[in-house]
C-alpha cells in the first residue's frame, strides 16, 4: 500500500522496514540462537549541495535514479540463503539495505564496498550529467543478541564514523570504539573538576649533556590519578582536554607544579648550577589565553628565574603560524624563557623558517636516533619506546599500563638486546609505576633490525641528516638535543656529531621529584652516561 512505500523512490517506506527489521530479527533470532542478520545504511555525500546547486526537482530525480540502481543491483548481492537484501528510503538521502542470514562482517562490508562502487558512476539526470559519492554504516550482528533499534543506532554510529573520515567510504560497527568514545566523554566531564581537586601529578625525565653526562634540566609529564579508571597516560586524556578547552587549565597547573618544583631544586643547592625544567605547551594555549601573563605571574609567585623555564612546542603546529602565538612566543624569550621546537624532522623542517622565530632549542624527533645501526647491548634504565609523529601536549608525554601496537615479528634470526639494570636514584624496579618516556607505540632495540637507507657513500641516511641538522642548527645559534636516546652506542655517535643533548631511557624513564633531588645531591651525573675515549 502507499503507506508502505516511499511515494518519492517506490521502496519500501522506513515504517515498513522497520517492521520488516524487526520480523527478520525474530525469525533468525529463533535459529538455534545462531542466526545473523546484516544491516548497511547509506548517506549521499553533499546532496545538500545538489539540492543548492541544481534545485530540489533535480535532486529528486537523482534520489528516484540512486534507488533504481540500488534496485537492479539488490538480486546480485543475495544472502546465503539466496535472499536478496530488503530495500527502504529511510528518510532524506539516505537509504538501508538489510541482509538476513548473513555469515559473518565480511559479507557485509563486501556488500557496503560493491554498492558504493556502483552508486559512484554518473547519473544523467535532466540533462546534466551529476556525479556523486555515498557513505556507509555497516552492523552485522546476532539475531537475538540486538533489536531493531539497537541496530539501528549501530549503523547510524557507523556512518557518522565512515564521513568524519571522508566521501566514498564505509565503516563497519566496532562496539569497543563506541565504548571509547563513551568513555571519553566521561572523561571529558571529569577533566576540570580533576584538576581543582588535585588529580594530576608530575614525573620528570632528565636532559643529558652528551659532553659528560650531567643533568642539565628535566621534562615534565602528566599523569592522571583517575579514582575510576585508575593511572592514566597522557593519550588517553590530552586530546579530550584539547577538544573542551580544559586544556588551558590544566596547562597552568602543569607550569606552576613544574616551576615550584624547579626552584625547590635551585633551593636545595645554593651556589650549585640547578637544573632547568621543560613544560610542553599547545598553540591552543597560545591562543585561547594569555600565556604571557600566566608565565609572568609563576614565574613571580615561585620566584624561579625565566632562564630556568623551557617551554616546547611541537613543529608542526608551529610552522606557519602567524599573529598572536608568534607575539607570544616573542615576548616570553624576550622575557628570558627559553623556546623549544619538539619532534623537530617530522613536519617542514624549514630551518629558514624556525631561524625567524625566537627558538632557542630543537629536539630531533626519536625516529632519527632509531635509525642508527644497532652496535652493542642496550645500556641504560630499559629499551625507550618511540613516539610517532604528531602534536605534543601540556606534559604529555609517554602511555602507560598500555600495550603496544602489534607491529608484527621481528625479521628472521633478530635478537632483542637485553636492558641492563642501572642502579642508582633514578633505576626503577616497577616499570608499571614510572611509564617510558615517548610513546604510543613500544619499540625495542634489535640487532640486525629493520634494514634502514643509506646513502651513496654508505653511511645509514638517519646519521647524515642528523649530523647535517645539528650543523645547521648549531650556525643559527640553536643547541640541539636527541630524543629517544637507548644506548651507548647511539650515544657515542650523537656526541661524536656535535649534539648538545640527549634524553631517552638509556638514562632514565621518567621518574618522581624526589628522584631527581637525589641524583642532584649525589654525583649529578645520570646513569648511562658513556665514558670518553681517552684524549
Amino acid at each position: 500500500t502507499a503507506e508502505r512505500e516511499d511515494p518519492l523512490t517506490r521502496l519500501a517506506g522506513r515504517a515498513h522496514f522497520l517492521d520488516r527489521l524487526a520480523d527478520t530479527l525474530q525469525e533468525h533470532g529463533l535459529r538455534g540462537g545462531r542466526g545473523r542478520v546484516g544491516l548497511c545504511v547509506l548517506g549521499l555525500d553533499g546532496f545538500r549541495h545538489v539540492n543548492t546547486a541544481h534545485g530540489h526537482l533535480v535532486g529528486d530525480h537523482l534520489l528516484r535514479a540512486v534507488a533504481a540502481r540500488l534496485a537492479r543491483l539488490a538480486p546480485l548481492l543475495a544472502s546465503a540463503r539466496g535472499e536478496a537484501p530488503v530495500l527502504a528510503r529511510l528518510g532524506g538521502d539516505e537509504f538501508a539495505l538489510l541482509v538476513g542470514e548473513t555469515t559473518g562482517p565480511g559479507q557485509l562490508t563486501e556488500l557496503a564496498a560493491t554498492v558504493l562502487r556502483e552508486l559512484r558512476e554518473p547519473y544523467d539526470i535532466a540533462g546534466r550529467r551529476l556525479a556523486v559519492s555515498a557513505s556507509a554504516g555497516v552492523a552485522e550482528l546476532r539475531a537475538r543478541e540486538t533489536s531493531p533499534a539497537e541496530l539501528l543506532r549501530a549503523v547510524t554510529t557507523a556512518l557518522g564514523w565512515a564521513k568524519a573520515e571522508g566521501r566514498g567510504r564505509w565503516a563497519l560497527f566496532d562496539s569497543a570504539r563506541c565504548e571509547d568514545g563513551a568513555h571519553q566523554d566521561l572523561l571529558a566531564t571529569a577533566l576540570r573538576p580533576a584538576v581543582r581537586d588535585g588529580e594530576f601529578e608530575l614525573e620528570y625525565q632528565p636532559l643529558v649533556a652528551l659532553a659528560d653526562g650531567t643533568l642539565h634540566g628535566v621534562e615534565a609529564l602528566v599523569r592522571w590519578r583517575h579514582p575510576r579508571f585508575g593511572r592514566l597516560a597522557p593519550n588517553r586524556f590530552i586530546d579530550v582536554a584539547e577538544r573542551d578547552g580544559s586544556i588551558v587549565e590544566l596547562g597552568r597547573w602543569v607550569l606552576r607544579t613544574a616551576c615550584a618544583q624547579a626552584r625547590s631544586w635551585q633551593l636545595a643547592r645554593p651556589g650549585a648550577r640547578p637544573p632547568y625544567v621543560s613544560v610542553n605547551v599547545t598553540v591552543r594555549q597560545l591562543w585561547d589565553s594569555d600565556v604571557v601573563a600566566d608565565v609572568a605571574d609563576v614565574l613571580a609567585e615561585t620566584r624561579l628565574p625565566p632562564s630556568l623555564l623551557q617551554l616546547e612546542l611541537t613543529e608542526s603546529e608551529v610552522v606557519g603560524q602567524t599573529g598572536r602565538p608568534l607575539r607570544a612566543l616573542q615576548e616570553l624569550s624576550d622575557m628570558g624563557v627559553r623556546i623549544a621546537i619538539d619532534d623537530f624532522g617530522t613536519g617542514y623542517s624549514n630551518l629558514s623558517y624556525l631561524s625567524r622565530l625566537p627558538v632557542s632549542v630543537l629536539k630531533l624527533d626519536g625516529s632519527f636516533v632509531r635509525g642508527f645501526p644497532f652496535t652493542g647491548a642496550a645500556q641504560g634504565a630499559e629499551p625507550q619506546e618511540a613516539e610517532p609523529p604528531g602534536a605534543k601536549t601540556p606534559g604529555a608525554e609517554t602511555p602507560e599500563a598500555e600495550p603496544p601496537a602489534a607491529t608484527g615479528a621481528p625479521a628472521t634470526g633478530a635478537a632483542t638486546a637485553a636492558p641492563v639494570p642501572v642502579p642508582g636514584p633514578l633505576a626503577t624496579p616497577d616499570r608499571s609505576a614510572a611509564p617510558g618516556s615517548r610513546d604510543r607505540e613500544a619499540a625495542t632495540v634489535i640487532a640486525g633490525g629493520p634494514a634502514r637507507s643509506t646513502t651513496a657513500e654508505g653511511r645509514p641516511a638517519d646519521e647524515v641528516i642528523v649530523e647535517a641538522l645539528v650543523g645547521l642548527a648549531h650556525r643559527l645559534g640553536l643547541t640541539v638535543t636527541a630524543e629517544c636516546v637507548e644506548t651507548r652506542g647511539q650515544a657515542e655517535r650523537l656526541r661524536a656529531m656535535g649534539c648538545d643533548m640527549g634524553q631517552g631511557y638509556l638514562y632514565s624513564r621518567p621518574v618522581p621529584p624526589e628522584r631527581i633531588g637525589l641524583l642532584l645531591e649525589t654525583t649529578g651525573r645520570c646513569p648511562g652516561w658513556p665514558t670518553p675515549p681517552p684524549s
